[in-house]
């Protein structure tokens, strides 16, 4: 099986994000890579072009990405091949609107992590009986992702590294929380890891670098 991982470009590009690997998506690829799917990730933002030539597309979006998504996704479904919808602006505004908003626009959504819920997605899959909805929650150890992407590529100015996810606050106006859940710190170990692949300049992709002073000053 081959899924192509799509990041959407919004309309104005911002160029703090241009130059950044998409991470999530690296992520998700490791997790479908481990389970012996093969995976392409394909970054609007510095230019790729959807191939169309796989068995399903994953598509992430963000608010501002997120109408672009949606004409990704049903260009997909068009050439016969079913899409599934995630990302932040998903999760963040999982109820009855989001679904009308989404209008037919994709196969499947999914809302929320996709860790412990990914082999039954995968299952779907292989059975061609995907669901119109999945729904993810938190998991307690954070992983790292292969950086999957295109390191060499000169259009990409930064090596993505993330130490922590969420925030030990909870301000009512910002989607960290729920998105994320609870603050979680990963492994020393794996953020050091992460550091030693890097290949050029490390930007911390952290929700709050601080959240956690004493473990920041540790290993600063």
């Amino acid at each position: 099986m081959k899924i192509e991982l799509i990041n959407p470009a919004p309309k104005l590009l911002n160029k703090f994000g241009q130059y950044s690997p998409p991470y999530g998506l690296a992520y998700i690829g490791t997790l479908l890579m481990e389970r012996g799917i093969e995976v392409k990730i394909i970054d609007e933002q510095i230019g790729a072009v959807p191939e169309y030539k796989c068995d399903y597309a994953m598509i992430t979006g963000t608010t501002s990405t997120i109408t672009r998504a949606y004409s990704i996704s049903k260009t997909y479904l068009d050439k016969g091949i079913q899409t599934i919808i995630g990302g932040v602006h998903a999760t963040s505004i999982i109820n009855t609107r989001f679904k009308e908003e989404l209008n037919g626009a994709s196969t499947s959504v999914i809302f929320g992590p996709l860790e412990n819920i990914i082999d039954q997605l995968i299952q779907d899959m292989n059975s061609s009986n995907l669901q119109k909805y999945y729904v993810g929650s938190f998991v307690d150890e954070l992983k790292s992702p292969e950086p999957i992407w295109d390191v060499n590529n000169d259009k990409y100015f930064t090596y993505p590294v993330q130490s922590s996810v969420g925030c030990p606050f909870n301000c009512s106006f910002c989607a960290v929380n729920k998105t994320y859940g609870e603050f979680k710190i990963k492994n020393i170990d794996l953020t050091l890891s992460e550091i030693q692949k890097a290949s050029k300049t490390i930007i911390f992709l952290d929700d709050n670098l601080y959240g956690n002073p004493s473990y920041s000053k540790k290993h600063t």
